[in-house]
């Protein structure tokens, strides 16, 4: 599995078919008193070399790490490291933000979030993967409600994320979450580069190509309504505007 270059097949994506752990049962109240602490976690570095090792080994050596995906807490060495590495908009970026997902520490999750808010367009196309992966952490993260209206402002606000498929992967989590008022901004994404644009015209720049924004905006909206993936970015305008039409009518149900 790759890290990059193939959008279709982004390393985040496996973010989706984790389970995450759910928290540690109550303690037994009729145990005698004892000065215990009731909820520490088990601290975590990341793990030597994760920066630049070869992509096969971190792939590894990140199954390994957290493997249940229980709740734990990164040193504050570890926290740093990560959240300074996760601007870089580079590989070790996306690595980063990977780490930071499966520490499942609360703090990570938080540092994720900021990143989004930062609200920075990279250089380069490739330059927003770390990005996509925070906000493809956030839609399953526990105790996320908090990032719901923060998701949502990122979507579709007045001050969206300039990137689109920052933009798109933001909506994705947020619907996740239940949030259904981004469905029209993923519908209007859906209408781009067909006939439907000029009544639903795009609030963003020009892109080269919306192959990946499309089908991301079908895969959520398809999970979101419960129905199989039909919608195909590379199918000809009526095929497209179609199955468009029939997410839409499914949306409008009560």
């Amino acid at each position: 599995m790759s890290l990059r270059a193939n959008r279709n097949t982004p390393a985040w994506a496996a973010l989706s078919a984790l389970l995450w752990a759910s928290c540690s049962s109550a303690p037994d109240l009729a145990l005698p008193a004892a000065p215990i602490e009731l909820y520490a976690l088990p601290q975590r570095s990341p793990f030597d070399g994760w920066r630049d090792k070869p992509r096969v080994s971190f792939e590894r050596d990140l199954a390994e790490w957290n493997p249940d995906l229980s709740p734990s807490s990164l040193t504050p060495e570890g926290l740093e490291s990560l959240t300074t590495s996760l601007s870089g908009m580079d590989e070790p970026a996306i690595r980063a933000a990977l780490l930071l997902a499966h520490s499942r520490d609360q703090a990570a999750a938080d540092a994720l979030m900021r990143r989004l808010e930062e609200r920075v367009e990279g250089p380069l196309r490739n330059s927003d993967s770390a990005d996509v992966v925070a906000a493809a952490t956030l839609a399953t993260w526990p105790e996320g409600e908090r990032y719901g209206d923060r998701l949502v402002a990122l979507a579709k606000g007045e001050r969206p994320h300039p990137d689109l498929e920052v933009r798109v992967e933001c909506a994705a989590a947020a619907l996740a979450r239940g949030r259904r008022d981004v469905t029209p901004f993923l519908l209007r994404v859906l209408r781009a580069a067909t006939p439907a644009q000029r009544e639903d015209p795009p609030d963003w720049a020009t892109k080269p190509t919306m192959a990946w924004s499309k089908s991301r905006a079908a895969t959520a909206l398809s999970a979101y309504l419960g129905v199989a993936l039909a919608f195909r970015a590379a199918a000809s305008y009526e095929d497209q505007l179609k199955e468009i039409a029939k997410l839409s009518a499914l949306l409008e149900r009560p």
